[in-house]
């Protein structure tokens, strides 16, 4: 098992063998009786996990050559305390998403700049997760292209959350024939008020950036203090609301005639938070 301590308790080992024979109930009875300690003693996930369809044949051949494993991810968390674990889910769909086929996790700008041709930098189609009646289940559409580098990245990355929410937890792939209910919904947005943010005028425009791969990234560039344009919003010029938007469009439109429409947008007046 992924072990941050150099042993397992007994309790894990016997989950993972009633996970196996399908008595998920058993195994959350199981990890409820771990001993408290440290939140990175309480979660383990099962050593075979990405072998599960695999015969050692097909594993040599993969090592040999240095093949992925072709199969799309999944991930069934068994847990006595689910409701503590969702918000460890939840951000876990949202960083496997970026995951690249070499095990790299992406940042947000670069998973939204483009798709990539190159299996290293490709990311997958889309990560979700549903509930069944063993547990949350996280799955990610891969393409069937599952590299080793990959796999790995995205077990740690669901470890690490689950440790960071201080549950007790076990992770295995999910058996053939498990029933798969519905996608898990977005968490509610709060019915607490909220304050409002404080806002402020800004000259902005979007710029295109070259990032490689003949990929680009759409972002934003505001006016700065000092008359030149910054991707750093804290280091732009702010106006107040009260300000006549004639005068800021009036200075837009002066500069936009130093502009490459080809390469950027051209810059307007925007309500933006400040």
């Amino acid at each position: 098992m992924i072990d941050m301590t150099g042993h397992d308790l007994p309790q894990h080992v016997q989950a993972l063998e009633a996970a196996k024979r399908g008595e998920y109930g058993r195994a959350r009875t199981l990890l409820s009786q771990l001993p408290d300690g440290p939140p990175w003693t309480l979660v383990r996930a099962d050593p075979e996990i990405f072998r599960y369809r695999k015969n050692p044949e097909d594993l040599k051949i993969e090592q040999e050559y240095n093949l992925s494993w072709g199969i799309d991810p999944a991930f069934l968390v068994i847990t006595p305390d689910e409701e503590r674990a969702k918000p460890a889910i939840e951000r876990t769909v949202g960083r496997i998403q970026c995951v690249t086929g070499s095990g790299r996790e992406q940042a947000d700008w670069e998973n939204n700049a483009g798709y990539s041709t190159d299996y290293d930098e490709d990311t997958p189609n889309s990560s979700r997760i549903y509930q069944s009646d063993a547990g949350p289940i996280v799955r990610a559409d891969t393409k069937t292209q599952l590299s080793p580098e990959r796999g790995y990245s995205m077990l740690r990355i669901l470890v690490d959350e689950i440790i960071a929410e201080n549950v007790r937890a076990l992770i295995i792939y999910p058996p053939a024939g498990i029933a798969r209910g519905n996608r898990w919904s977005p968490p509610p947005v709060s019915a607490q008020p909220q304050e409002p943010r404080p806002q402020a005028l800004f000259i902005a425009r979007f710029v295109t950036v070259d990032i490689g791969d003949g990929r680009r990234y759409l972002g934003e560039e505001y006016l700065g203090t000092d008359g030149k344009w910054t991707m750093d919003k804290l280091a732009a010029r702010q106006w107040p609301l009260t300000t006549a938007i004639g005068d800021l469009a009036s200075l837009a439109e002066t500069l936009r005639d130093h502009d490459d429409p080809a390469v950027n947008g051209q810059p307007a007046c925007r309500t933006l938070d400040a």
